[in-house]
């Protein structure tokens, strides 16, 4: 089962070049063979973010590589979070879209949609009613599980 990940590298994604640039044939072809769902990145002030959707073992054995090349990183597993909207990727992420990147962002958007709905259950979104004040104040992906719920 994938999951949503943050990971922050404290270089820019042109310094990590470089360092991609010294890896190994064989970690490169191992960093290659990921295979996310979706992922959205950009560079915020001196450092590199990345949201993936990815398997835990992927994760693993990118880290991994991450640790044994000496490259600074910092993974965080947000998936709970994101679930439960208590980090909400748009209103955090739209200050980095621009027009370089919008398409990767809005392919993002779509399939953290997808792996949203997949999780939701009738009780979480009745609990998500309560708690945000009322099924108008539901995320887009919870009002559509709730209409497709009730057909």
């Amino acid at each position: 089962m994938k999951k949503i990940y943050k990971i922050e590298f404290d270089h820019s994604s042109y310094e990590l070049d470089k360092f991609y640039g010294r890896l190994s044939e064989q970690d490169k072809a191992s960093i290659s063979s990921m295979n996310p769902d979706a992922f959205f990145d950009f560079n915020y002030r001196k450092g590199y973010v990345l949201y993936l959707i990815l398997s835990p073992l992927e994760i693993e054995k990118y880290s991994s590589i991450m640790d044994s090349n000496l490259i600074a990183h910092e993974i965080s597993d947000i998936s709970d979070d994101v679930l439960e909207n208590k980090v909400c990727q748009e209103r955090d992420l739209v200050p980095f879209v621009n027009p370089m990147n919008r398409a990767r962002w809005e392919s993002y958007r779509k399939t953290l949609d997808e792996w949203i709905y997949e999780r939701l259950d009738i009780d979480f979104v009745l609990d998500r009613i309560g708690e945000c004040g009322g099924i108008d104040n539901l995320r887009p992906v919870e009002k559509k599980f709730l209409k497709n719920y009730q057909n």
